[in-house]
């Protein structure tokens, strides 16, 4: 008895929307963590994945760019590699300095230096990933794997750092409640109260909002915590 072979072709728009759900629920993840809001409060609307795809252009134009600058697709995987092992010795000794400053917190210890150790490593698989033979380009799958992992740990390393690289980007009521996020047609809102989060679900219409002039630089700033911490 002879087994058929069959071939599964999944078209390119599937997975460039798969991929792109991914990148944006990841992101939101990471931004919950920053903004310390429950992780059921998420919600993808496809305005959501618009918009992260059009922030997603600019990466893999840097990307592109930096294959251009190389002019070899191999060449330009040695420098995200030798970029991926710098990465490393900074976080490195990052962690150093900010054990010796006392600092407790495991989550500062793990994003330190994340960002630019990801993107390194995405750039260095994405390289190995696609081949040049004989017959044209060749996708090697444990590489895209690979990848793959990055680009997802990467773009939650993004979205729990995105406060911290844009500043400005924070909003509040006028009783300082702390917009974190959106909810359907609602907009999410936290308060602190004795260093205990409270979340609200409100229509926008109904808020004046101003901006919150805080410094975001670091991912606990705007977590809920008792006084003496």
């Amino acid at each position: 008895m002879e087994i058929k072979k069959e071939r599964f072709d999944i078209p390119l728009t599937t997975i460039v929307l798969g991929l792109l759900f991914c990148a944006v629920y990841l992101f939101k993840i990471g931004e919950s963590v920053f903004y310390d809001y429950p992780s059921y409060y998420i919600y993808l609307s496809l305005s959501d994945v618009i918009n992260v795809a059009l922030k997603a252009v600019l990466l893999y134009m840097i990307l592109w760019a930096i294959y251009i600058a190389f002019m070899s697709w191999e060449i330009a995987g040695i420098s995200f590699l030798i970029g991926a092992c710098c990465s490393v010795l900074l976080k490195l000794y990052a962690m150093w300095r900010l054990y010796k400053n006392g600092e407790d917190s495991l989550l500062v210890y793990i994003n330190k230096g994340m960002v630019p150790l990801l993107f390194s490593l995405l750039g260095y698989f994405l390289s190995k990933s696609f081949v040049k033979g004989s017959a044209g380009v060749i996708f090697i799958p444990i590489f895209g794997v690979f990848a793959f992992i990055v680009f997802l740990a990467f773009n939650f390393f993004i979205g729990l750092n995105y406060h911290s690289f844009v500043h400005n980007s924070t909003w509040q009521t006028e009783d300082h409640k702390v917009l974190v996020g959106t909810y359907k047609d609602s907009l999410l809102f936290r308060a602190c109260v004795n260093g205990k989060s409270y979340f609200f679900l409100e229509e926008s219409k109904d808020q004046k909002l101003e901006m919150f002039d805080i410094d975001t630089s670091g991912v606990l700033t705007l977590r809920c915590m008792p006084k003496n911490k």
